[in-house]
């Protein structure tokens, strides 16, 4: 008695499976639920069981060869079992999906094909490169006669990786980062400030063409801020809490392998023209990979202004040994109330984030605080 063995239907979207594989020569002997072929569809790779105990006498579909769902693709009987009606079976095509036709035509279209029209894929790997509009004429296949199977077109093709090397500079901002989270209790604050001072301010020097930065701005007005709250400028140091008189600020910036924070010596005696020259050097240097120890060294405060990325706000992590830093988000028109009126005003978000060991709510927020009212003082006079 023959047995056929038929390309199952694994699924209600299944419509065709690529033999992979046969495990079984054609005049093998072969046992009911015995595995006797692979294949693959668009869903998964999986083998067939023999329905029958006898002989493999036919393969009807080769390895590579595409069949359609409930098609015979062999049969297993005895030796003398008549198989010549099998003789003219058809050889399945592939067709594609009607979902993907149009995206699949236009891959085919640009494909050169082999005599007969055919580029020989398993459903899976097909599906696969017509989701992710992959050209796969030119991969060549690994499963049996050249056919492209699915680990052709992933990991190879689908995620593409690249790699930098985590040493240097990248290396070391993570550990000042694990160092910063396992040693600090980090605290944080928030407050919205009303920046049209700072922008008329900065207005009216570029017209006297002193292009000044909001970062130089806060650089000067921080300065202020920590030599009256100089909790906050402070730093651990074994049984001791060593305060700063000075404002050394370090200000991040932002290369192509990681981050600089140079720093600012005596902030607070310099001008806002001074700050921004300083400030504008050892950006260039910080980009040049020019910057000499003594440029980011000695550090009290940092601030972090990722406003120019268009972040409403963010809270950055303390640049060890200082017990605070500053971050600062993008300046947003946004309604207020002012005086019992409804006003349209440009916000911007500090956050400060701040070692609670050594800082207490109440000193970060005066600090805070301090900032607001010098950052909103009209015509400058905070500067």
């Amino acid at each position: 008695m023959i047995t056929e063995i038929i390309m199952p239907k694994q699924g209600l979207q299944m419509t065709e499976g690529a033999i992979t594989k046969w495990l079984k020569n054609v005049g093998d002997d072969v046992k009911n639920g015995e595995a006797i072929i692979e294949i693959e569809t668009d869903k998964a790779a999986l083998e067939i069981e023999a329905q029958g105990d006898g002989k493999l006498l036919k393969k009807i579909h080769d390895e590579g060869e595409t069949v359609a769902v409930s098609k015979v693709i062999g049969l297993i009987g005895a030796d003398t079992d008549d198989i010549s009606k099998y003789d003219t079976e058809p050889i399945s095509e592939s067709k594609p999906d009607t979902k993907n036709a149009v995206i699949e035509n236009t891959l085919k279209s640009s494909m050169p094909q082999n005599s007969n029209g055919r580029i020989f894929i398993t459903p899976r790997a097909k599906k696969l490169a017509i989701d992710n509009k992959i050209n796969f004429s030119n991969i060549t296949g690994t499963g049996p006669n050249g056919l492209i199977i699915e680990k052709n077109i992933t990991p190879s093709l689908l995620n593409k990786e690249s790699f930098l090397a985590f040493k240097g500079i990248r290396k070391t901002i993570a550990e000042r980062m694990i160092e910063s989270q396992n040693t600090y209790a980090q605290a944080y604050h928030k407050i919205s400030i009303n920046m049209n001072s700072i922008i008329n301010l900065r207005e009216s020097l570029k017209k006297s063409n002193i292009n000044i930065s909001y970062n130089d701005i806060f650089i000067k007005i921080c300065s202020k801020a920590l030599l009256e709250n100089p909790i906050l400028n402070s730093t651990l140091e074994n049984d001791r809490i060593i305060l700063k008189h000075y404002a050394n600020i370090g200000f991040a910036v932002a290369v192509d392998n990681g981050l600089f924070v140079p720093v600012v010596h005596n902030a607070e005696t310099l001008s806002l023209e001074e700050i921004s020259n300083k400030s504008k050097n050892l950006i260039k240097k910080a980009r040049n990979g020019s910057l000499g120890i003594a440029d980011f060294s000695s550090g009290t405060f940092t601030i972090s202004n990722l406003g120019m990325y268009d972040l409403d706000e963010f809270t950055a992590i303390i640049n060890p040994p200082q017990s605070a830093i500053l971050a600062i988000g993008a300046i947003k028109k946004q309604v207020v109330a002012i005086n019992d009126e409804v006003c349209i005003r440009p916000i911007a978000t500090l956050c400060l984030t701040y070692d609670h060991r050594i800082i207490d709510g109440a000193p970060a927020a005066a600090f805070l605080k301090r900032v607001k009212e010098l950052s909103e003082m009209k015509t400058g006079g905070a500067l």
